[in-house]
């Protein structure tokens, strides 16, 4: 089923009729404006990747409606999350266990897993979400675009 999508919205009929980003106005929620955001921030900046903080996976599950260009990578602690977003079009799951409660040393951490995975080379731009304060369960409040080195 994913095959038969990511071919049909890989076609230029369907490109051509639908736009790249679904943004409704008024942006009423916090997370839909930050969804859609990182969305245009990931196609203007030439982001390789959208990377996804979340504890949950809600932040993935809202980034993938938006549908954009840019791959979604959705990091959790949890496994059942990581399984939940491999449903979701344009998400894949990582799980890293380990992920401190400061938020530089996390995107640090999970660049370099990135990188080690080939899905990230150094110089290529990303954009984060996160909610922050980083610890605990918090709704996503920021967007970060960051240099991997």
């Amino acid at each position: 089923m994913k095959r038969i999508i990511h071919a049909m919205e890989g076609s230029r009929q369907w490109q051509e009729r639908q736009p790249h980003l679904k943004i409704v106005a008024p942006q009423r929620e916090i997370q839909q404006g930050i969804a859609a955001s990182a969305c245009t921030l990931s196609e203007s900046v030439g982001a390789k990747a959208i990377i996804c903080m979340t504890l949950m996976g809600s932040m993935a599950r809202v980034l993938s409606r938006h549908r954009p260009l840019t791959p979604i990578y959705a990091i959790s602690q949890h496994d059942f999350v990581i399984r939940q977003l491999s449903m979701f079009c344009g998400v894949e799951g990582i799980h890293l266990a380990d992920i401190t409660s400061e938020f530089d040393e996390a995107v640090e951490h999970v660049e370099a897993e990135l990188r080690t995975r080939n899905l990230l080379q150094a110089g290529d731009r990303s954009v984060f979400t996160a909610g922050l304060p980083f610890h605990g369960r918090h709704v996503t409040n920021m967007v970060r675009v960051k240099e991997s080195r």
